[in-house]
């Protein structure tokens, strides 16, 4: 931005194919689907201090990691992956 301050950011995406996460059952099947994540920053040239706003799965996509088995007393448990995550980081050499 100038010759004190500097602007980064990044957006990253990964792509999960399809797959069955419960061997032998339509009901472990898990469709593709996307994750995005992306982050803006200021921070001083030198790089001694920074601010970066940041966030994982941007769009908070609902989707599978596991798939428990029903049993006679319960039915299938879906372990679902981390919701959309967002925070703050503050960064200074001394």
């Amino acid at each position: 931005l100038t010759d004190t301050y500097r602007l980064t950011g990044y957006v990253n995406q990964s792509w999960r194919s399809s797959t069955n996460l419960l061997a032998a059952s339509a009901y472990g099947y898990q469709e593709a689907f996307g994750l995005t994540n992306a982050g803006i920053g200021l921070g001083s040239a030198d790089e001694r201090y920074s601010l970066q706003l940041w966030a994982r799965n941007l769009f908070d996509k609902r989707y599978a990691v596991g798939i428990g088995p029903a049993s006679a007393v319960g039915p299938f448990a879906k372990v679902l992956g981390d919701p959309r995550t967002w925070g703050v980081t503050a960064r200074g050499r001394f």
